[in-house]
């Protein structure tokens, strides 16, 4: 075994450890042979000079055992805004560049410089944009605002508390310490049983109280005999044999009373009228406008024919409820459509039919009076298209929760306050609105109306604001309303008429109950799917041309039957898509039932269709104007936007689609009184606030005088920092008030100033407020104008 036996200095022998020379082998020995050998490794052949065990190849530095980098090792570059750093092929450390390569991240926090709030403390990662907690319970929605405060939107809670922050007050929240929990007892709801409708929230926060019923029948009338319509002119003749009933100007004698006997509608004494309209037919198109019509009811139990005695249709007695309409042009012959029907004419019929001595044979009589004209057809210009009384009707009144309200729980209703909104029937059968929020805006005269809206919030008696209703004085005009300015303005000589039909295959569609999208279905069943269950109806409507901020006087859809497969009880619920433009349908899950809805919403009881291609009365939606109100009043809303409407419910009624039938499609119609630029108003006004359709009620009110009204104002800059600078116009000279509102509703900024007459600027030196928006208020007189602006520190 010995190397060499033959030199007692030579002791090794095979399988001695050894060196042999090249360090790209290792585990050298000395083999049989007695020569030093090491096993290959991959460097073999290519070399490791410094022999660090890195090859040659790859070694970034092969003469310095020390440096053991090759490409593809982690590495740091020294920038904190590249990720993923390793050793390229150029032995260089590199990192994969990110979003805030070129901006810098000077914390490393992975929160560019231009986004994070606190770009020094890596611990700090808040930016704009993100959820935050503002330790307010009475805001929702915190987030942290461009200055990097946390900002929540105000609830109406204080002194309640809404502990999830879902925007549910604790009193009525069913769940206030889960924000996925928003029920309330008054909602509705769905108790899952088919045979009844109306559920709502109970008081213990189940669901019930729903109820069984019918489907409403349908009665309708035309005048038929030539003394059942009738002129009444100024000097009380009767004209029983007139070829066209003038509504209500006769161009020869003036302002006339017209009347209409209906008979043959068999309505049970007691019936609940569901709805009532009047149908006319153009018989000239020779219109005066504006026309300001006032439709009323003879307070009988059975209306006789008329006479030719004098005065003898202004003499009968009148219902105490009556319906305004304000129709729009009547521009073709013979036309009887949309824009001559009449406003929904139930409290009128319900107060007839509710008289004790009324019975199925008792003839109804309906009385017209007001100014401007529209003249239809007459029984004696031809009786064929004489006017015609459409009622529907239940024979006993539905069983809701709340009959002397007509309505369930968490129905919509007007509690006849102008200081809340989204007015629903609660769980005592009260009407109730939430009160209109007024936080960090104030409200200086405790009327209820935000001193940013009231047009003097100095005075609890002026309660009036921008957008309510008013009469300006002049003959000429309607729909006036409170301008910007708070004089009386924005009168049209007559509304407009815009119907549009769904035109295109995306733009009607049904979302089954699974979420499934049906684009092209041939008809739209509302909302019974046979085949799917209950399911949620879209229409998107284009081209409207509605401008922003109209004021919108009757909208309806018309429908066309598809097929008479009725499934009652029908009670459906029909509301909009609460969005600036809405955007057409896809084949996206849930993409109907996922749109925000609007808070105005309208019941519709359908009564049963029939036959095939019908497209009358029974199949005309309920008016929808405080639906199309809420979308087009909308900010961001414009005359180019598209309305989505949504109906979902129980029962069956089978339409028309776009894809069934084009020319069949789903019409919606709407009459409207387009803002326009105010004019001041004088004397004395009557403001008209807040009535249900076709009964305003008044409230005098003196206008301010036409000297006293200071034009818009505007602040610059804004956002301000120390000064700020007032532009607005005077009609007089004279002293007037600078203050600043704080978010608390607190007056923190007073200055006394001169007003010149004409155009003004005022300057507002080292105003020194914190960091915040406020109000700006400027007051002369009676005459107030406010603004909003804002302090941001440089």
């Amino acid at each position: 075994m010995d190397c060499d036996d033959n030199d007692p200095g030579i002791t090794t022998q095979p399988g001695d450890a050894c060196n042999d020379g090249n360090n790209t082998t290792v585990n050298d020995v000395i083999d049989a042979n007695c020569n030093c050998a090491g096993t290959p490794t991959a460097c073999t052949g290519i070399g490791d000079a410094d022999g660090d065990g890195v090859c040659a190849d790859v070694d970034c530095d092969d003469n310095d055992p020390e440096i053991t980098t090759q490409p593809g090792d982690t590495c740091n570059d020294g920038d904190n805004t590249t990720v993923n750093d390793t050793i390229d092929a150029n032995c260089n450390c590199a990192g994969t560049p990110t979003a805030c390569t070129g901006i810098g991240d000077a914390d490393g926090d992975g929160i560019c410089a231009d986004v994070d709030c606190n770009d020094l403390n890596p611990n700090i990662t808040s930016q704009p944009g993100d959820a935050c907690n503002d330790g307010n319970p009475n805001t929702i929605n915190d987030l942290i605002d461009a200055n990097c405060n946390c900002v929540g939107t105000v609830v109406p809670c204080p002194g309640i508390g809404d502990a999830d922050g879902d925007g549910v007050c604790a009193d009525v929240d069913c769940d206030d310490n889960d924000p996925n929990i928003t029920a309330q007892p008054g909602e509705a709801c769905n108790d899952g049983d088919p045979n009844t409708v109306g559920e709502t929230i109970q008081a213990d926060c189940s669901c019930g109280g729903g109820s069984a019923g019918i489907a409403p029948s349908l009665t309708c009338s035309r005048i038929n005999n030539v003394r059942d319509d009738a002129e009444e002119q100024p000097s009380g003749q009767i004209r029983l044999a007139s070829n066209d009933l003038e509504l209500a100007n006769d161009p020869n004698t003036g302002d006339q009373v017209i009347g209409m006997r209906f008979g043959g509608l068999n309505i049970p004494q007691g019936a609940y009228i569901v709805s009532a309209r009047l149908q006319f037919t153009v018989e000239n198109t020779n219109d005066l406008s504006p026309a300001n019509l006032t439709i009323y009811g003879e307070a009988s139990n059975d209306g006789g024919r008329f006479s030719g005695a004098s005065h003898n249709i202004s003499s009968r007695p009148r219902t105490d409820a009556s319906a305004n309409w304000m129709p729009s042009e009547w521009t073709s012959n013979h036309e009887a459509g949309f824009a001559q029907q009449s406003p929904d004419l139930s409290p009128i019929i319900q107060e007839i039919v509710s008289r004790n001595g009324f019975s199925t044979n008792s003839r109804i009589v309906l009385i017209i009076e007001g100014s401007g004209r529209r003249s239809a057809e007459s029984f004696e210009g031809y009786a064929s298209r004489a006017p015609q009384l459409c009622v529907e009707y239940l024979t006993t009144p539905p069983n809701v929760d709340c009959p002397a309200l007509s309505g369930n729980y968490g129905a919509t209703c007007d509690d006849g306050n102008p200081n809340t909104y989204n007015d629903q029937i609660d769980s005592n059968c009260n009407c109730t609105g939430t009160p209109t929020p007024c936080p960090g805006i104030g409200d200086a005269d405790g009327d209820g109306i935000c001193a940013d809206t009231d047009c003097d919030d100095n005075d609890p008696n002026i309660t009036y604001q921008p957008g309510d209703t008013c009469d300006d004085g002049d003959p000429n005009t309607v729909g006036e309303t409170i301008q910007a300015d708070c004089s009386c303005g924005g009168g049209a000589a007559s509304p407009t008429l815009s119907c549009v039909q769904v035109n295109h295959s995306s733009d009607d569609a049904e979302e089954w109950p699974n979420g499934q999208i049906d684009l092209t279905s041939t008809d739209l069943e509302l909302a019974l799917d046979f085949n799917h269950g209950s399911q949620v109806a879209g229409m998107r409507f284009n081209g409207l041309n509605i401008p922003q901020g109209s004021r919108i006087l009757k909208a309806r859809i018309q429908f066309t039957v598809d097929d008479t497969q009725n499934e009652d009880l029908c009670n459906l619920r029909i509301y909009g898509e609460a969005s600036d433009h809405a955007s057409s349908f896809a084949d996206i899950n849930q993409n109907i039932s996922s749109r925000p809805p609007t808070h105005a919403l309208v019941e519709w009881a359908p009564s049963g269709w029939s036959p095939v291609g019908s497209a009358g009365f029974a199949q005309q939606s309920p008016d929808l104007s405080p639906i199309l109100q809420e979308i087009v009043n909308r900010s961001g809303y414009s005359s180019a936007s598209s309305i989505a409407i949504m109906i979902d419910g129980v029962g069956r009624r089978s339409a028309e689609s776009f894809d069934g039938s084009a020319s069949k499609a789903a019409e919606l119609c709407v009459e409207y009184l387009s803002p326009t630029g105010a004019r001041p108003a004088t004397g004395t006004t009557s403001i008209v606030l807040g009535g249900p359709e076709g009964q305003p009620t008044n409230q005098p009110v003196s206008a301010m005088p036409d000297q006293q009204v200071l034009g818009p104002l505007s602040v610059a800059p804004n956002p301000a920092t120390d000064w700020l600078a007032l532009t607005f116009s005077s009609a007089i000279e004279g002293p007037g008030r600078v203050q600043a509102i704080n978010m608390n509703g607190e007056i923190i900024l007073v200055e006394e100033q001169e007003i010149r007459k004409g155009e003004n600027e005022i300057r507002l030196e080292g105003i020194s407020l914190p960091n915040g928006i406020y109000i700006l208020q400027l007051v002369s007189g009676r005459s107030v104008q406010s603004v909003k602006f804002i302090v941001m520190s440089e």
